[in-house]
């Protein structure tokens, strides 16, 4: 990295992108790898303008909606943690389901009978069925007006994710496993094997926001991945910034914000009745202990 970027202005962040995106195979690097060092070029330009991040981007609303996993080990235990999250204010909740086909079907059906008609549900199996499965499953999702089917075959498999997008109705989100290669997520949505895409800050916001404006274009959304750097705050931003998206994804638990905490960052994203916000200060708005940080430093150079 040094060697690519060192005297470089900071300001020039499409030249660098472009520089670095070109030359991932030269430096034998898998794509996404200056991720960390965009989103650093952003928060630069952010406190150097004194204006937030979402300002530069221009912003298109003040909160998101976020949706919370759902966790259970049976289907009492799951239909309990999503009643709890919509007491919560959530308007949306999404399981990891990993049983077969006819037993995900009916914890399915247990979770929309747990949360009623209005609340927005979302399926992630991690790629686990067959095809003629994802076909059963993807038919009982549509029956119970779920919003997406997430990963339902491996994202390798671009020519059976092209048939099942076909076959169904429901919206497929793909793309997870290589949503750090931009040019890879815009295949698959060019040709047909995803309806969305998902996304990561962690692998640059500058390539992030491409693909929302692909995502845009195709008349689709492009929906993010967990809290994607600075536990929180860069998909705040983003998400308060791109029009065509849905949900802020939350881990309930707490381990996340306990690991921004346990570095001494103070202000980790955490929702507040189902909604995030991004904070107002300069770049990403980080506010950091540095004390703590200073004890948790390891090494510098």
């Amino acid at each position: 990295m040094r060697q690519q970027v060192v005297g470089s202005n900071p300001f020039d962040r499409e030249l660098l992108y472009q520089k670095l995106h070109q030359g991932t195979r030269w430096l034998y690097r898998a794509p996404g790898w200056f991720g960390a060092f965009d989103n650093c070029l952003w928060d630069i330009a952010g406190k150097a303008a004194g204006l937030p991040v979402y300002a530069l981007l221009g912003r298109v609303r003040e909160r998101m909606p976020a949706y919370y996993n759902i966790r259970g080990m049976s289907i009492e235990e799951a239909q309990d943690d999503a009643r709890a999250a919509v007491e919560q204010g959530f308007t949306g909740v999404k399981d990891h389901f990993y049983h077969p086909a006819n037993e995900n079907i009916r914890w399915l059906t247990a979770t929309r009978d747990a949360v009623g008609p209005d609340i927005a549900i979302m399926h992630d199996c991690v790629g686990i069925y067959t095809f003629d499965e994802a076909i059963k499953v993807g038919k009982a999702l549509e029956e119970l007006d779920y919003l997406w089917f997430e990963e339902p075959l491996p994202e390798r498999q671009q020519n059976i994710l092209i048939k099942l997008c076909e076959r169904l109705d429901i919206p497929v989100l793909a793309t997870e496993m290589f949503m750090y290669d931009t040019d890879m997520c815009a295949q698959w949505l060019i040709s047909g094997a995803t309806d969305m895409i998902r996304g990561n800050a962690r692998h640059g916001t500058t390539q992030l926001m491409k693909l929302a404006h692909l995502a845009e274009l195709h008349g689709t959304t492009i929906e993010l991945n967990g809290v994607g750097g600075l536990w929180g705050l860069v998909h705040a931003h983003l998400l308060c910034s791109i029009q065509n998206t849905s949900f802020y994804e939350f881990f309930p638990g707490g381990w996340h914000d306990a690991a921004g905490r346990s570095l001494g960052l103070q202000n980790p994203v955490t929702p507040e009745n189902g909604y995030i916000s991004p904070p107002d200060g300069p770049g990403w708005g980080a506010e950091w202990d540095f004390d703590q940080l200073d004890k948790r430093t390891v090494e510098t150079w």
